[in-house]
């Protein structure tokens, strides 16, 4: 009988612990492609940004080669945003010469200074200004292409 009881009770604590394990918001998969002038668009960098604090954290990601992009989510390495309304921002930022120079103290190597320069019209990369706007849902084929023009 003490068995039985020990059993029973090791059982219940097993079951207990193994449904409290720490899970967060379902992460969905959101993805496309990203042009400008008709002409796909590298190296750029995507975020989308929720409309109200009840939709999650958003997420963001670069584009390849192709204009391509897959999101991640702000606060972890996976993959996906959660659902919800989302604003979207595309910015891309290039290194441009300043017509400086810089000397290394230590090499005495004199280099060229550069800063990097925003290349896209400021509204695609403001949150407040951008046209681009996502609604991500749970069950649906969560593919967002932006196509950009260098005068809007």
């Amino acid at each position: 009988m003490f068995r039985f009881i020990i059993v029973a009770l090791c059982l219940t604590v097993l079951t207990f612990f193994s449904g409290c394990q720490p899970q967060g918001p379902e992460l969905l998969t959101v993805s496309g492609k990203v042009t400008l002038d008709g002409k796909n668009l590298e190296g750029a960098r995507i975020a989308f940004t929720p409309k109200n604090q009840s939709t999650g954290e958003g997420g963001s990601g670069v584009t390849d080669a192709e204009g391509n992009y897959k999101l991640k989510a702000i606060s972890s390495a996976s993959f996906g945003i959660t659902a919800g309304e989302y604003l979207v921002t595309v910015s891309k930022l290039e290194s441009k010469l300043t017509g400086g120079t810089e000397v290394d103290p230590e090499t005495r190597k004199t280099t060229q200074t550069t800063r990097s320069v925003q290349i896209l019209p400021k509204i695609y990369t403001v949150t407040k200004n951008t046209p681009f706007n996502a609604h991500v849902v749970k069950g649906e084929e969560n593919i967002f292409n932006f196509d950009l023009t260098s005068k809007p």
